[in-house]
């Protein structure tokens, strides 16, 4: 029991996608050979963190009928703990950004007020998030912005070329949209008594697996375009392995998946590529 409650704060206290976030931010650090203090990465682990538990936190709806999924369940009991976690966590991205990486705020900015939106309505339309088939791209675009172009905008490196930075982009947009869709999958139900439309309504389950899945082959040949370029076979090596476990994991998808099968085993899928390239670099 005890250990359960060890995992469940790791998990829907999103401390694991935080740390998602920050290795694969590093992973694209290391994809365009970028030199970069590790602060960074502290700021994206601490940033992840912040906007993910308040978008929990602020969508949150007690007395739900249905019962609470797993995660409310976990938000209703520790609901002011996480609020504490949250805003301390804001405190320390903050200090990071306005002390440290200024020429960021801007960017940030623009996926703030992207994440502020996402379950908050203003002017009384919709959130992002209850906006016709927008959730999971909304997602990934976010994503792809603080892993890719955060590092980059403070790096001591420059780069021109443009091309590669796409590839990058794009990979780590495609990468995320077919880990994201699955998700929208375990939350039908929930969405549809919220009136959130999400490709799984529209399309049906099996569609949108497939979807997911042709989503991370583009992100792999974005990748091994990406290699054919800089005439390195390691990262597309790496990126198919994640991109073979997170297939296989979204291929068996059925209703009798916890939601365990979600939280950690598809999460873990955007955590694999720093782990493999951490691997390679063992002597």
């Amino acid at each position: 029991m005890f250990f359960r409650k060890i995992i469940n704060s790791f998990v829907y206290g999103n401390i694991l996608i935080a740390i998602c976030a920050s290795s694969l931010a590093y992973f694209n650090a290391e994809l365009l050979d970028l030199t970069i203090e590790i602060d960074i990465f502290i700021l994206i682990f601490f940033l992840t963190h912040a906007t993910y538990s308040l978008q929990r936190l602020f969508g949150f709806k007690r007395n739900q009928n249905p019962p609470l999924s797993s995660i409310d369940q976990w938000i209703s009991r520790n609901f002011n703990s996480s609020l504490f976690s949250a805003l301390i966590s804001l405190v320390i991205a903050c200090n990071y950004l306005f002390l440290k990486y200024s020429e960021s705020i801007w960017v940030l900015s623009i996926t703030a007020a992207a994440a502020l939106l996402y379950v908050t309505p203003f002017k009384g339309r919709l959130p992002l998030r209850e906006i016709a088939y927008i959730k999971s791209f909304a997602i990934a675009a976010t994503w792809s912005v603080i892993v890719c172009l955060l590092p980059l905008l403070n790096s001591k490196t420059e780069i021109d070329d443009y091309y590669l930075i796409s590839l990058v982009v794009f990979a780590n947009l495609f990468f995320v949209l077919g880990q994201c869709i699955p998700f929208d999958i375990r939350d039908l139900k929930n969405d549809e008594l919220s009136k959130v439309k999400t490709l799984p309504q529209k399309i049906g389950i099996q569609i949108s697996k497939w979807i997911a899945i042709m989503s991370l082959f583009i992100s792999l040949i974005c990748l091994g375009l990406f290699s054919l370029k800089i005439e390195e076979i390691l990262f597309f090596i790496i990126w198919l392995c994640a991109t073979i476990y997170l297939t296989s994991l979204i291929y068996k998808i059925d209703d009798s998946k916890n939601d365990y099968y979600y939280s950690i085993g598809l999460e873990l899928g955007l955590l694999m590529p720093f782990i493999l390239l951490f691997l390679s670099k063992i002597n």
